[in-house]
């Protein structure tokens, strides 16, 4: 069986480790500063799973502190796995196999569905009015804004769906920021495309879900405008299908290895 070590800062990564020791793998589970005091030897250690948003410097956020894991992660043997969601030239610069998961086309098309659930679940639990009763406008139509746009669907909510072209139903961009937004925004493009002009007549509280990696959706200064209640959310799939979302790492991690043979 193999050997592991898993930085689980995120209940997908949870649900992934546990499948992984019920499989037979010694899995060193990083939650604490105190963990990180136990990683094994480099040598030893067949694959990594790193947060989902990785790491700029080799340390990761454990709040109220910080764990490091620098020396441990440049002394990694050539042949071992690490996974993680965003890539950063600290982890491309890594001596061993780096993955950025969000690059594998099989693994994206599942996972966005998972965070159109995710989005769901945050329109559910907060906005104040029934979503069958609110408008949503919906930006992007990537991997993940087109799965978004076929729940929303599915469901019969009202929505204006906003990509770059526009077409078949769907609304230009730069024809959007010329209006007046919809109370609900769910942005899923990284990109500075939710205007501050959008909100200089009085509105009713807009209440932005940006999804995008980074939350570059709007502007820094327009995030605190009165009228807006923004949020970057966190990665949705481990809030709203942990389990399913664990599971797809780990179908990911052991294609793989056995890709590095």
């Amino acid at each position: 069986m193999a050997r592991g070590v898993v930085f689980e800062t995120d209940r997908r990564i949870t649900y992934a480790a546990e499948e992984l020791e019920s499989r037979g793998d010694t899995v060193t589970r990083i939650r604490t500063p105190e963990d990180a005091e136990r990683l094994p030897e480099p040598e030893k250690t067949d694959y990594v799973i790193l947060p989902i948003r990785g790491t700029a410097d080799g340390t990761f956020s454990v709040p109220p502190d910080t764990v490091n894991a620098d020396a441990f992660l440049r002394s990694l043997p050539a042949g071992t796995v690490v996974l993680s969601g965003i890539s950063t030239p600290y982890e491309e610069g890594l001596p061993c196999r780096y993955f950025n998961f969000q690059k594998d086309p099989s693994f994206v098309q599942k996972n966005s569905m998972y965070t159109a659930e995710g989005v769901l679940l945050l329109l559910l639990s907060q906005t104040p009015e029934s979503i069958f009763e609110e408008s949503i406008d919906l930006l992007g139509d990537g991997n993940t804004g087109r799965e978004i746009g076929k729940l929303f669907h599915r469901l019969g909510l009202t929505f204006r769906w906003m990509t770059k072209e526009g077409g078949s139903g769907r609304i230009p961009l730069a024809e959007w920021q010329k209006t007046k937004p919809s109370p609900v925004i769910v942005n899923t493009i990284p990109a500075p495309v939710i205007l501050p002009e959008q909100f200089a007549e009085p509105v009713r509280p807009c209440r932005i879900f940006d999804i995008s990696s980074g939350g570059k959706g709007m502007p820094e200064e327009a995030k605190h405008l009165p009228c807006v209640l923004y949020e970057n959310t966190p990665p949705l799939p481990g809030l709203a299908a942990p389990a399913s979302a664990g599971h797809l790492l780990v179908e990911l991690l052991q294609r793989k290895m056995q890709e590095s043979g």
